[in-house]
């Protein structure tokens, strides 16, 4: 179902309509032309008029994203409101798929080299002190050349923002949630959280499964806050990835690669035949960043 008629009439001095999109739970997307630009873009408006909720969810994608631009992260452009709803507009990736979609059948060292974009992605947010909260599959898209780019900052946050510091419901996808995302601990949330998410992916693009699959919320929650603590576990995978995939998935945040930019090193070298940095090198390694990015968090839980 594409923009209701109304809505699309109010937005119709700036954009000529092409084609719809998608319609989702949370809002429509429709492809079309920004009469200003001459330029093709994705323009993502928002259902529930007026519902504070979703409008800073909005706010908030539109605020984070547009603050990031790099080839592996879809970028927002402007934002604004119609009508009561809001709307964002973002680069359009022509014949884009999801990324379960993109990598069905291709071969292992394909797949890997996709997720490698979208570590490389994160690592970039992660530089801006910006954690995205929800990666998984449906928030990845690739285009038609194989290139992997992130979207939807809905969920995403600066690092150190205030409401990071305080207890609340979950936020993200249950399946690729670390144990103090899960726990609902925003205070213990930082790039680290991101890093499981990370390895989750790549958990599942080696091994054909999620590392942690409960039949219930309870049971999940119970297998993530155990971790993966073991390669051993990860059978069939070539030890230098099963060692990068574990080091995304300790439960304890201090044990896993501190930010996507370590990450992608070890999953860069692990792709090359070389012997990735653990979690406990790179930490070394990335001592200043790392190391700026725990004060920032101890500061803004003892405020």
């Amino acid at each position: 179902m594409s923009l209701p008629a109304p809505l699309e009439a109010a937005l119709a001095e700036r954009f000529t309509w092409i084609a719809s999109l998608g319609e989702g739970a949370h809002g429509w997307v429709e492809l079309v032309e920004e009469r200003s630009m001459g330029r093709r873009v994705a323009l993502k408006v928002g259902k529930h008029r007026g519902d504070p909720e979703r409008l800073a969810r909005f706010e908030r994608e539109g605020r984070v994203a547009a603050s990031l631009r790099h080839p592996n992260l879809v970028s927002v452009h402007s934002t604004g409101a119609v009508e009561g709803h809001p709307f964002l507009v973002l680069d359009y990736v022509e014949g884009a798929q999801t990324l379960r979609e993109a990598l069905r059948g291709l071969p292992l060292q394909r797949q890997l080299r996709a997720l490698l974009d979208v570590t490389r992605g994160v690592a970039h947010a992660h530089t801006k002190q910006v954690v995205h909260r929800d990666l998984k599959p449906e928030n990845v898209l690739v285009g038609p050349g194989g290139v992997a780019r992130v979207t939807d900052f809905g969920s995403a946050t600066f690092l150190g923002a205030e409401r990071l510091t305080q207890t609340g419901g979950l936020v993200g996808t249950p399946s690729y949630m670390a144990p103090e995302q899960i726990a609902g601990d925003r205070g213990l949330l930082g790039p680290h959280t991101d890093v499981w998410a990370l390895g989750v992916l790549l958990h599942e693009v080696a091994c054909g499964r999620l590392p942690f699959a409960g039949a219930t919320l309870l049971q999940l929650a119970a297998e993530i806050s155990a971790g993966v603590g073991r390669v051993e576990v990860l059978r069939g995978v070539p030890p230098a990835l099963a060692n990068v995939i574990a080091g995304c998935l300790r439960a304890d945040p201090q044990a896993r690669y501190p930010h996507a930019g370590a990450l992608e090193r070890a999953l860069a070298a692990a792709l090359e035949g070389e012997t990735p940095d653990t979690p406990r090198a790179a930490r070394g390694r990335a001592g200043a960043l790392a190391g700026a990015f725990a004060l920032l968090v101890v500061a803004v839980a003892v405020v």
